[in-house]
């Protein structure tokens, strides 16, 4: 069922607004996480299996200070999370080069992808205090 959740564990960015028209909310904090194909050493993975058991932090590749911030907010909290990197330097490949436009950020930027595979959350680049920001965003989902 294709759809936008309207819940308390969805954080839309500033001025984002649930949109009526479900191809106008690609990729928002509500819809669920795009599909694309990654590659992790060589071997082609779709985006899916990333997701299923754990929330899953998805950074570009200039996203150091999300994947640190995050692993000291989830570890302070006791929230089991997965940080993956995408681009050069990470450990996934953008085999299509859709990363930033399939998800709405940019190489510094991250999304929160629940467990069930619906975007928590999204940051479409760095922000100046990632761990606070990542600290509310994560109290929500427990």
């Amino acid at each position: 069922m294709n759809g936008i959740y309207v819940l308390a564990t969805v954080c839309c960015e500033d001025g984002d607004q649930q949109r009526e028209h479900l191809h106008l909310a690609r990729s928002c904090p509500g819809t669920r996480a795009p599909h694309m194909v990654l590659e992790r050493n060589g071997q082609r993975l779709c985006t899916c299996v990333l997701f299923g058991e754990h929330v899953v932090l998805l950074t570009g590749a200039n996203g150091t200070a999300w994947r640190d911030a995050a692993l000291h907010v989830a570890n302070r909290l006791g929230v089991e999370l997965v940080v993956r990197r995408i681009g050069a330097g990470g450990d996934l490949v953008d085999v299509d080069g859709r990363w930033p436009s399939a998800y709405g950020v940019t190489s510094t930027g991250a999304v929160l992808v629940r467990p069930d595979g619906f975007i928590a959350w999204r940051a479409e680049g760095h922000v100046a205090y990632p761990e606070r920001m990542l600290e509310a965003v994560l109290a929500d989902l427990v």
